[in-house]
């Protein structure tokens, strides 16, 4: 057999080079490169990429920031920018960039809008809700003339762009039925247990009734509820320290990102809508078959993972990964899905064909096939039939169908590929393991990039 060993490839190329290349890429394509070489790697990660992502006028930009914008690198900065706005110009304006183009975006505060009889305190009242990016926002009391417009400079926008304005808007719910509701009294229980019956959303959104409701809106008591009953308990297993001022701070930091548990193997967030547990079991607390023979799986890690390692196959036939949870770890009464979480590599190959997934718990076994990672290439020979004067392909037509009916992979917005294994039913927490599964024993093939399992509410 012919080796290629000796010949030049794309991963020995300098990093000069290689950072030139990037720079013509976009920030995603950027941030999978890392994984081609050590040079794709360190380029990956230089300012000199990152930089080129950025506006050429993001120093003035940042400069102009109400609060200092710190950032140890252009590619954390491009992150800091591309994740929240930043208020600049008096905190009547936002700014921050498109997450997978770097082009700006703003947005106008409501006292930087020219709003018809905005000034007038019979029609209009100005103040500030928590929810809100801006000090003030304008709440119409009543009126019949709504006009609003908002100007910006096309110079501050990014060229050879196309933009969509939108309104951002809320709604109050009527209260005409209810006209002693916004005037009960804050210590009275009937608040806390009307807002403790809803949803963080909908307690948030109570929070514009009055102001005896915006009070109990933010207390620790209504946000304990939403909260897992073990929280403390979970969060006092935390790899990192979890701090925070209150019960409503907490929830939105476990419902933005998971933290990380139990030697740093297992990651745990709650859904921001129910407030469900939501798990993510590490690659290496998985059982990969000849996960630990370093002839077919390697161990490192990648900066798009959360955990310190991902489990990457070089090669092989055998592809087995189980994962296993207790099922008193996860929120009671809800129906769960199971994910796994991979990349496939720029090299991979022998990964599109069809595999078989097993979700069982408490005796129940579900089980699924022709399921992919990779989308199969489609190669039929066209089988032209003419009917009635009907020329149809209808082999292609029929495989087609066949194969957009099959469980393929999805994209995730963290950048991650996802890999549906199944759902099960988290009754009252006494069904012993979940067992997850995915296996495919077909073909040889590589350039699979584990970083695990993952449980959400349906």
């Amino acid at each position: 057999m012919t080796t290629v060993s000796d010949t030049p490839s794309i991963s020995d190329l300098p990093e000069g080079c290689v950072t030139d290349i990037l720079s013509m890429t976009s920030p995603r394509d950027a941030c999978r490169s890392a994984l081609i070489s050590k040079a794709f790697h360190s380029a990956a990660d230089s300012d000199a990429v990152w930089e080129r992502f950025l506006p050429p006028d993001y120093r003035e930009i940042i400069g102009k920031a109400v609060s200092p914008v710190a950032f140890n690198s252009k590619k954390q900065l491009y992150h800091r920018l591309s994740d929240s706005y930043i208020l600049l110009d008096h905190a009547h304006l936002g700014l921050k960039l498109d997450k997978e183009s770097g082009k700006k975006c703003y947005m106008l505060g409501a006292r930087d809008l020219s709003i018809a009889w905005g000034d007038d305190t019979r029609y209009w009242e100005w103040g500030h809700v928590p929810e809100s990016r801006f000090a003030e926002v304008g709440i119409l009391k009543h009126v019949w003339w709504l006009d609003i417009r908002g100007k910006i400079a096309s110079e501050m926008l990014s060229q050879k762009t196309t933009y969509v304005a939108y309104l951002v808007y809320r709604t109050m719910a009527e209260l005409d039925n209810l006209p002693s509701i916004s005037v009960l009294p804050e210590g009275c229980v009937t608040v806390t247990d009307i807002l403790s019956i809803t949803s963080p959303r909908d307690a948030c959104r109570a929070a514009l009734i009055s102001k005896a409701f915006h009070s109990v809106a933010d207390s620790d008591v209504v946000w304990e509820r939403f909260l897992p009953s073990d929280y403390r308990e979970i969060i006092g297993k935390a790899v990192s320290p979890v701090g925070f001022e209150s019960k409503k701070q907490l929830y939105h930091r476990l419902s933005d990102s998971y933290i990380v548990l139990d030697r740093g193997n297992l990651g745990f967030k709650i859904d921001k809508e129910s407030g469900r547990k939501c798990y993510m079991l590490g690659a290496r607390d998985l059982s990969i078959a000849f996960g630990n023979d370093t002839r077919y799986w390697e161990w490192r890690h990648v900066p798009e993972s959360r955990f310190a390692e991902v489990g990457i196959l070089k090669h092989g036939w055998w592809l087995d990964i189980q994962g296993k949870i207790a099922s008193v770890m996860l929120s009671q009464k809800t129906t769960y899905v199971a994910y796994l979480v991979f990349r496939i590599s720029k090299n991979s190959w022998g990964l599109s064909a069809a595999g078989n997934t097993i979700v069982s718990v408490g005796g129940v076994r579900n089980e699924a096939s022709n399921v992919y990672l990779q989308q199969p290439r489609v190669h039929v020979h066209e089988n032209i039939i003419v009917s009635f004067g009907e020329v149809r392909n209808e082999a292609s037509s029929v495989y087609v169908q066949q194969l957009k009916a099959h469980a393929q992979a999805n994209m995730r917005n963290d950048g991650w590929m996802e890999l549906v294994l199944g759902e099960f039913y988290c009754d009252n927490g006494d069904d012993g393991e979940v067992e997850m599964v995915f296996q495919e024993h077909h073909r040889n093939k590589g350039g699979l990039i584990v970083e695990g399992i993952e449980l959400r509410p349906k």
